[in-house]
């Protein structure tokens, strides 16, 4: 897996190249190196994607990154950002839950190892969720 120090040392590719990789990242950067924009390049074609900073000027929160809305907590912590919902306490991370598309959720009929999917549509049905994994896994490890 990974790539020889060749490899690595040689130049950045120009263009996508199926024979060499998988898809290519490109980013389009700000004056203060803030994501402006991110294009995707695969065989199948290049996508990209929109990032916007928060209209408040104090922060490089951003209110829109790649085709999601982050949200923030009163710290400026990210919570939400389209794929995982975060829990802080005292800037201290305590805890990462993965957010599945409800079909991919559904098709885990007969969960592997231990895991167990409760399918959520909103904030408050998450934090229901939450607590039911808290309360139905013994000796779960919790900073919280």
């Amino acid at each position: 897996m990974g790539v020889d120090a060749s490899v690595m040392a040689g130049p950045d590719p120009t263009s996508f190249s199926a024979s060499f990789m998988n898809q290519r990242i490109s980013y389009d950067l700000d004056e203060a190196q803030n994501r402006q924009g991110v294009t995707e390049t695969t065989a199948s074609g290049a996508t990209s994607y929109l990032y916007e900073l928060e209209l408040s000027g104090l922060s490089n929160r951003y209110s829109q990154a790649h085709d999601i809305k982050p949200e923030y907590d009163e710290c400026g912590q990210v919570v939400y950002n389209g794929k995982y919902y975060f829990e802080w306490a005292d800037r201290e991370l305590q805890s990462v839950w993965a957010v599945r598309e409800p079909a991919a959720a559904a098709m885990q009929s007969s969960p592997e190892d231990g895991d167990k999917y409760i399918i959520v549509n909103e904030r408050q049905a998450l934090d229901d969720a939450k607590q039911e994994v808290y309360d139905d896994v013994e000796n779960l490890l919790h900073r919280g």
